[in-house]
């Protein structure tokens, strides 16, 4: 509670320098506090959001307290309605209404606040200015472009209230062409939200525990190695200013893997690894791309251009070919297997490596809005 409390006035002190700041400082100041996990009031919103990489917009209602509690429930389209997502500061929880299953997964809100060093990324890789002025859902905002220093990326625009240094709407530009990736259609901070909205109800349910993700201690343990039945490949160097952010182990699962997370400070995109099992026969998801290195196979998801992700990709590869690394030889996975991955604030769930071209490719997407 005491360390809530501190995290909350250190950000009501950037709001209130950012106020009387020079351009240039207001733009990073404002950019740096609508990154953080925690708002510095409560929040109750509805947000249309991009769906994968299709024009498909989702209607999300999100509730977040103070302390970093989460809930979020989609309302529509039709297909996708009745989706929740619950974060209670100790567990998060998905509630998928199609199977009735809840998938549990280790809260965000109890990890470490990434900002400062996200925030020396951004320095490196983007030039911020306030470009405008602009309501969004009512409130007087500030819209910041982050124009990027490494060509191929997108220029990110952000819309954050100026009284409270929530994000309200985000925007990439690359060219001509502009896609909105989330816009908030109503918006409230309420004075007090009940413990109760942070509570799953559903009913009838069958529950799925994937809280498995570990920091890794190294990638050259030996009996981490042994676990995955690969070692993990980690590039040195990244193009397009992106940095290695964390690195985590999953060797509890049915399917062992690594999670390689990158960020230039504001794009993000991680790199999933694990030993391959036969051959690629389903569709690779929406909005990812996949490779193989030896007998490792690497997906790599985000929110970047296609393009950067393939040389991403790349990079990976060439590191396992440099580094020899070849993993030991696969083991054939039952059509009936799936595994859940958890990007940031997305669940990410699909089939892999299945032989049955006819599986379905299941993806579960909410907004991380913090």
């Amino acid at each position: 509670m005491r360390l809530c409390i501190s995290l909350i006035a250190a950000a009501l002190g950037i709001l209130a320098m950012a106020q009387t700041a020079p351009e240039a400082t207001k733009a990073r100041q404002f950019l740096q506090l609508a990154m953080g996990r925690r708002p510095i009031v409560n929040v109750r919103a509805i947000i249309s959001q991009r769906f994968q990489e299709s024009n498909v917009m989702q209607q999300v209602k999100v509730e977040m307290s103070r302390d970093g509690k989460l809930h979020q429930t989609v309302l529509s389209p039709l297909s996708m309605q009745g989706f929740e997502c619950v974060d209670d500061g100790e567990q998060m929880m998905t509630f998928s209404p199609d199977d009735r299953s809840i998938i549990v997964q280790a809260s965000n809100a109890a990890k470490a606040s990434d900002v400062k060093y996200r925030m020396a990324l951004v320095d490196r890789n983007y030039t911020l200015k306030i470009e405008r002025r602009d309501r969004v859902a009512g409130r007087a905002a500030l819209v910041i472009a982050a124009t990027p220093r490494n060509a191929g990326l997108e220029t990110r625009c952000y819309t954050i209230d100026e009284k409270t240094g929530f994000l309200l709407r985000l925007e990439t530009c690359k060219g001509e062409d502009k896609t909105m990736h989330f816009d908030t259609k109503l918006v409230e901070y309420p004075h007090d939200i009940p413990d109760e909205a942070f509570e799953m109800h559903a009913s009838g349910t069958r529950k799925q525990v994937y809280d498995t993700w570990q920091q890794c201690p190294s990638v050259k343990n030996v009996a981490l190695n042994n676990q995955l039945g690969f070692a993990p490949i980690v590039p040195k160097m990244l193009p397009f200013g992106f940095a290695i952010q964390e690195v985590q182990s999953d060797t509890r699962s049915k399917l062992p893997s690594v999670a390689v997370r990158l960020t230039d400070g504001l794009a993000i995109a991680t790199v999933y690894q694990w030993q391959k099992r036969g051959p690629r026969s389903n569709k690779v998801p929406d909005g990812t791309r996949v490779a193989d290195a030896g007998y490792v196979r690497v997906l790599i998801a985000g929110d970047v251009p296609e393009d950067i992700k393939q040389r991403l990709l790349e990079s990976f590869i060439k590191a396992a070919a440099k580094n020899g690394i070849i993993a030991q030889p696969g083991i054939p996975m039952s059509n009936s297997e799936f595994e859940v991955l958890e990007l940031g604030g997305v669940a990410l769930m699909f089939s892999f490596d299945k032989n049955d071209e006819n599986q379905q490719v299941v993806i579960l997407r909410f907004l991380a809005h913090a």
